[in-house]
C-alpha cells in the first residue's frame, strides 16, 4: 500500500476504494499473494482500516457486501451516522 494516510479524509474515495478492493481477489493489486502470506496481507489491511474507519465494525463492513462498491456505501453510512467526516472530495 502506497502513500499510507492517517486520517478518512486524507483519502479520496477512489484511494480509499483501491484499498477495499485488495478484500475482493478480483480486484486485488497483488494476484500472487496465497495462504499464509495472502491471510497476513489482509490482517494487517483489515487492523489498518480499523484504526481509519474508526470502528471494529469494519470487517463486516467489508466481508458481508459481495463487491467493493457496496464496502465502500457501508463505510459512508456507518462514517455519516456518527458525524464523522468522509473523504476528501466529498
Amino acid at each position: 500500500m502506497n502513500n499510507v494516510k492517517e486520517k478518512l479524509e486524507s483519502y479520496t474515495e477512489s484511494e480509499f476504494k483501491k484499498i477495499l478492493d485488495e478484500f475482493y481477489a478480483n480486484h486485488r493489486s497483488s494476484p500472487s499473494l496465497k495462504g499464509d502470506e495472502l491471510e497476513l496481507y489482509l490482517d494487517n489491511l483489515l487492523d489498518f482500516l480499523t484504526v481509519l474507519v474508526g470502528t471494529g465494525e469494519v470487517s463486516d463492513f467489508i466481508y458481508y457486501p459481495d463487491t467493493p462498491e457496496g464496502a465502500l456505501n457501508e463505510v459512508i453510512k456507518w462514517r455519516k451516522s456518527q458525524g464523522l467526516p468522509l473523504f476528501k472530495d466529498s
